[in-house]
């Protein structure tokens, strides 16, 4: 199953903190236009999987949302933001709202991190990718093509919020 991440955009630390307690968080969950053997069947399995993607959507509750799994807002953002800056902002992070001992959480992310993904491009957040997937090597495998993509939607999201002036928060689910 593995932990959930809803990044999300909101106007205050207290509606993002009301998320806590929204069964599925900011994000409703894509869904997907059929069942995923039938997207299979007719689009072919590489095709099909473009529907899978991460990316940034208006929930139905009124946030935009990146949902995605594993990758948490404090180490993995953490450390990608440090390559996109050259400066370590990983522990530049505080928590919102907790329930069920740390099993829901609701984390604000720094305004440092999300002007790093606001103003990078796409060729810097590729390099950050690839970068970072060298350095996780030892511990995971990971497609760096896949990170590069969630890294340009969290940098969309990152636009949108700043366009609004909203912040970025990640809702967390284990």
């Amino acid at each position: 199953m593995g932990v959930v991440y809803d990044y999300f955009a909101a106007l205050s630390d207290e509606s993002a903190a009301a998320t806590i307690d929204q069964p599925g968080g900011p994000g409703t969950g894509r869904q997907l236009p059929m069942p995923f053997k039938d997207l299979v069947a007719k689009y072919g399995m590489d095709r099909a999987r473009e529907f899978l993607k991460p990316q940034v959507l208006l929930s139905d509750r009124g946030f935009h949302v990146v949902s995605t799994k594993g990758f948490d807002p404090v180490a993995d953002l953490g450390a990608l933001t440090a390559l996109l800056t050259g400066h370590d902002l990983d522990a530049d992070y505080h928590l919102i709202a907790e329930r069920d001992g740390g099993e829901r959480l609701v984390i604000w992310i720094s305004d440092g991190t999300r002007e790093a993904l606001e103003h990078a491009t796409d060729d810097a957040l590729a390099d950050a990718a690839r970068r970072w997937v060298q350095d996780q090597a030892q511990w995971r495998t990971i497609d760096p093509e896949q990170v590069a993509h969630l890294l340009t939607q969290l940098a969309e999201l990152a636009r949108t919020a700043a366009a609004r002036g909203e912040r970025l928060y990640c809702w967390v689910c284990v």
